[in-house]
């Protein structure tokens, strides 16, 4: 079998991963400094090439991991929720005097553990036929806000997405709610975000099936 000679003036490969390992990370005894500061040709054949370029980048790797964890810790929270109308109120940015008219309804199982979730509004911030409500899960338990949704209902689908069920919600506008937008909603397995919006306008449509 045809073995290729090494490119660079060192000694022969060490026969085991522990020998690279141990290599690689000694002191050359006339310097205090690794076998980081060997030429490229003799990190690659020494086994340290990708422990030198470890090295170099740490900080780099630290700072992103750093970020994406304050991101996310922002973004998703994983704490449970003891009382849900005041962190609706939190989540929705609303005052406390105008905190007192609740609407407080129980929806169909988002989270597939077995039990309701909750929908939560204050009256003040209903416009018409629509509000802004606030999703809770139930999350076996540890009761978690999910996200915010503005329509004028909510509906829990058989469909689902990282082990969540979708949510439609309809939004009203004119014509006696016939003109509207359905928009449904697929979980990451923490929040809800937008997946599909139609605009529908049935509008004029009952008077034209009446006389037809």
């Amino acid at each position: 079998m045809f073995k290729a000679r090494s490119h660079c003036s060192i000694s022969k490969r060490p026969n085991s991963i522990q020998n690279i390992w141990n290599r690689s990370t000694r002191l050359s005894p006339n310097s205090k400094t690794s076998n980081c500061s060997l030429p490229i040709c003799a990190k690659i054949d020494t086994g340290t090439w990708h422990k030198c370029l470890s090295m170099k980048f740490a900080p780099l790797y630290a700072l992103a991991l750093l970020f994406s964890t304050v991101l996310m810790a922002d973004v998703i929270d994983f704490s449970c929720v003891d009382d849900e109308t005041k962190e609706a109120a939190r989540r929705l940015e609303t005052p406390p005097e105008q905190q007192a008219i609740v609407l407080n309804e129980m929806i169909g199982d988002a989270d597939m553990d077995g039990k309701p979730d909750r929908i939560i509004a204050f009256k003040n911030q209903c416009g018409g036929l629509n509000c802004y409500w606030a999703l809770f899960l139930s999350n076996r338990d540890c009761v978690k806000y999910s996200e915010h949704f503005t329509g004028e209902s909510l509906q829990v689908l058989k469909t689902i997405h990282n082990r969540h069920r979708d949510i439609k919600v309809v939004w009203r506008k004119g014509c006696g709610g016939a003109d509207r937008v359905e928009t449904t909603f697929e979980s990451d397995g923490y929040r809800y975000s937008e997946a599909k919006r139609e605009e529908i306008n049935d509008c004029g449509k009952e008077s034209e099936d009446a006389n037809s």
